[in-house]
């Protein structure tokens, strides 16, 4: 929560080279005046709809994820092609986990009519409660991507950022409310 990150932020430790934990971590910064706001992100609880952006490596299998969990998903994928490779990814990991009993063989159907495919980040992001990008490695690109999802998605919706490296700081400078844009890393 916000207030664990926030008793975090205050737990200042300066690095032997006399460098201050706002340097090396900008995002507390971004805590502390958001907690100065009176900022309140979503809820867990609260989360009903998942925009899942991005329709390669990583985006597929985080769509299968939230869909399993029992979230009503929205895919993005730029075209119809990338949407058709985002659902035989999907297929690959309902039959991966079914083969390995990791969910019940048939569920597989139930998990994929929860994830409605769409080529619009607009349709993606309406009403969002969670917002979960995986495009293209480039802050440029996501910055634009979180520019136009952050129009549409839930007033309170958390922007999460799939990246792997780059930094969350940069993602969401251009943005009204970078306060609500985490990190959340999934592997391959």
């Amino acid at each position: 929560t916000l207030v664990n990150l926030a008793a975090c932020a205050e737990n200042s430790v300066g690095s032997p080279q006399g460098l201050s934990p706002n340097t090396l971590f900008p995002e507390r910064e971004y805590i502390r005046q958001s907690l100065k706001k009176g900022v309140t992100a979503m809820r867990v609880e609260e989360i009903r709809t998942v925009a899942c952006l991005g329709t390669g490596t990583m985006g597929h299998g985080v769509a299968f994820l939230a869909a399993k969990a029992g979230y009503a998903v929205r895919l993005f994928g730029c075209s119809k092609e990338s949407l058709d490779k985002g659902f035989a990814g999907l297929d690959r990991a309902i039959a991966l986990y079914e083969d390995n009993q990791l969910m019940p063989k048939g569920e597989g159907e139930a998990i994929k009519s929860r994830i409605t495919p769409v080529t619009s980040l607009e349709e993606a992001s309406a009403g969002a409660d969670l917002v979960m990008e995986s495009v293209a490695e480039s802050v440029e690109v996501k910055q634009q991507t979180f520019s136009i999802v952050e129009r549409h998605c839930n007033p309170k919706a958390i922007l999460a950022t799939n990246t792997s490296g780059l930094s969350l700081s940069a993602i969401s400078s251009t943005l009204a409310r970078p306060e609500y844009v985490l990190s959340i890393h999934f592997f391959s």
